[in-house]
This record gives structure tokens, C-alpha cells and sequence, in this order.
């Protein structure tokens, strides 16, 4: 009797039930993974949060004991910023001090004392330094330093006075610096010695920056602003700020003139008056003579003041026309017995 052969299945079979068994392993491994991974970013976050907290109260805690313990007292401390926390949106502010987490939750801490400073530009692991200086706690970092705080200089009207500073590298290898200022005024100027405004330092080099102030013969008063010294190392920038101010003030000679300047805004047919008096500070009598020097459109009569009693003074009345219109300037100068001037100076905006 002939045999019926049976078909053979199984092999076919067996291989879509582990096609199966495959994917279902791979979407319980994906969600596995997910989870896995969901759980790191929390545990991880969870970590930020707490290293934040811990720098933040590291921050406070320093800045009050420096505070209590009165001024240029000095606090050095280790503080980590974890690689997730937004530095854009973190500062020091007043008495605050605040990092903002990657979920955009801020961590804050408050000190009994304003500071003033900043995190640096890049996250992780150093030394921060918070010093009192009578009136607020100053954050900083050395990986570079300067030996001054400010620099506060007096100059008499059209002098000029030479002011120095150090740059010392404390880190272990090289640094570049820049070197500028942020002095605007008119009257005033701060020159920076060219071969200082940008050099390289390498581990506990010292480089002294040569400055000078020159103020003009009319400068009076004070002016202010600052010397920005930036350190550049592994491409992260540090900048520190020189406070400068210089006062200008009214050096007395012998023969002086009041007032000294005078700016007003006159019409082209107006023909305004000037009350001036001219003063001897010396103990004997001087001789005097006059010469001026203006804009063409401008006119006035030199005083006809020829001496000066000792330690008085002679008035006279100065009357000026114009035959043009704009910003136009005059000066007024007074010779005496030595050879010495003094200039009065005038501008008068002609409309």
C-alpha cells in the first residue's frame, strides 16, 4: 500500500514564533531603556540640584563670615557648578545669589551683605575667593590678580600724572591679556602704555601697567572710570575691573582770572557783556598785559586793566558783538612781570 507523505510545517513555523518572540523582546527592551533612561535624567537632575544647593549655601555662608568678621577679611572656597546649570540666567545680585537649573528651576540663597561679582563663563570645579571691603562682599578669582582695587589721583589743571599697576598670573600655565580702558571725558584722558595693553604671562609671571592722566587746562573736578583687564586661558575669558578716578583742581598762581570759562547761546545781532575780575595773589604789585585769540565772526576789545594791586583784584566788563552764526570760541590772556599767563576761555553758540 502506498504511503501519504505528510507536509513538514514546523520549520516555517518555528521561525515566525521567534519573529515574534523578537519583537516583543525588542519592545520590552525599548521600554526598559526608556525607563532606564528616564530615571538617569531625574537621578542626574536630582544631583544638580543638590551640588546647587550645596554651592549656593557654600556662597551665602562664606559672604556673612567675611561680613561679621570685618573689612579685608578674605574667605577662599571650592564650589561646583554642575554642567547642566544655565549660567546665562544665573548672577549675583545685591544680596542674592542664584543658579538656574536645565528645568529652568532657580536655586536661590540670601546673604546679610550685598555682593558684587560673577560665576565664571565656563561650569565645573574651583576656587572662589569673597572678600569684604567695608561696604560690600567682592567675589573673585586669581587665577590672575591685581595688586590694586583702584586708583585715585590728583592733578592740577593741565598737568599730568604717571600711575602704575600689577598683573601676576597664579594659575599654572600661560595666560593672554588685554588690557583697555573706560575713560570717556573731554577734558580728562587715561593713556595706556601701548607695549601693556596686550601681552601673555606665563605661571607666576608679574607685569607692571604704566597709565598716566593729562588733563586739560580747563579740566576741573573729578572723573571717573575704569581699567578692564581681561585674562583669556583654554578659550574661557576672565575679566577684572581697576577702578580710577582723578580730580583735576584749580592750581593758584600769582595772577588769576574770573571766571575762568564761560559758554553761552547768544543771537547773531545780540551783543551780551562779560563782568570779569582779574586777581593778584602775590605780595607785590604786578604789571599786566593782554592778548586774546578768536574765531573770525567774534569780536571784543582787550581790558584795559595794566596792573594789580597785591592781594586784590581789578574788574572790568568785557562786551562782545558777532557777525556770524555757530560755535564760536575766544580766549582772553594775561601776561605779568615774570613772563607768566593765565588764559580765560569763552564759547559762545551763535544762532
Amino acid at each position: 500500500m502506498r504511503k501519504v507523505k505528510r507536509k513538514n510545517c514546523s520549520k516555517g513555523q518555528t521561525t515566525v514564533e521567534l519573529l515574534i518572540l523578537l519583537s516583543f523582546s525588542m519592545i520590552a527592551l525599548t521600554v526598559i531603556y526608556s525607563l532606564y533612561s528616564d530615571q538617569m535624567v531625574l537621578s542626574q537632575g536630582s544631583k544638580d540640584s543638590a551640588i546647587a544647593r550645596s554651592t549656593v549655601q557654600k556662597m551665602v555662608d562664606a559672604a556673612n563670615t567675611a561680613y561679621l568678621s570685618g573689612k579685608d577679611s578674605e574667605l577662599k572656597i571650592y564650589v561646583e557648578i554642575p554642567d547642566s546649570i544655565n549660567l546665562s540666567n544665573s548672577q549675583i545680585i545685591d544680596r542674592s545669589v542664584i543658579l538656574q537649573l536645565g528645568n529652568g528651576t532657580d536655586i536661590i540663597g540670601s546673604a546679610d551683605i550685598n555682593m558684587v561679582g560673577n560665576f565664571r563663563a565656563n561650569t565645573g570645579k574651583y576656587n572662589m575667593y569673597l572678600r569684604y571691603d567695608g561696604n560690600v562682599v567682592r567675589i573673585d578669582y586669581k587665577d590672575f590678580e591685581l595688586n590694586k582695587h583702584g586708583v585715585f589721583a590728583s592733578v592740577s589743571q593741565g598737568g599730568s600724572s604717571l600711575q602704575t599697576f600689577t598683573i601676576r598670573n597664579n594659575s599654572s600655565s600661560a595666560i593672554e591679556f588685554w588690557v583697555d580702558s573706560n575713560f570717556s571725558h573731554s577734558l580728562v584722558t587715561l593713556n595706556i602704555d601701548s607695549v601693556d595693553t596686550h601681552f601673555t604671562l606665563n605661571s607666576g609671571d608679574v607685569q607692571t601697567v604704566d597709565f598716566n592722566f593729562q588733563t586739560d587746562a580747563t579740566a576741573y573736578g573729578n572723573y571717573a572710570g575704569t581699567i578692564n583687564v581681561i585674562g583669556e586661558q583654554d578659550d574661557i575669558n576672565t575679566e577684572k575691573k581697576l577702578y580710577v578716578s582723578v580730580e583735576s583742581y584749580l592750581q593758584i598762581s600769582d595772577l588769576m582770572i574770573y571766571p575762568r570759562t564761560i559758554s553761552e547761546s547768544v543771537g547773531v545781532s545780540d551783543t551780551p557783556s562779560q563782568d570779569y575780575s582779574v586777581c593778584n595773589h602775590s605780595s607785590s604789585s604786578i604789571s599786566v598785559s593782554w592778548a586774546s585769540l578768536k574765531d573770525i565772526g567774534i569780536s571784543f576789545d582787550d581790558p584795559a586793566v595794566t596792573s594789580v594791586p597785591s592781594l586784590s583784584c581789578e574788574n572790568f566788563t568785557t562786551d562782545f558783538s558777532f557777525t556770524e552764526t555757530g560755535s564760536l570760541d575766544a580766549n582772553l590772556t594775561v601776561s605779568y612781570n615774570d613772563g607768566n599767563t593765565y588764559t580765560t576761555f569763552m564759547t559762545f553758540n551763535v544762532s
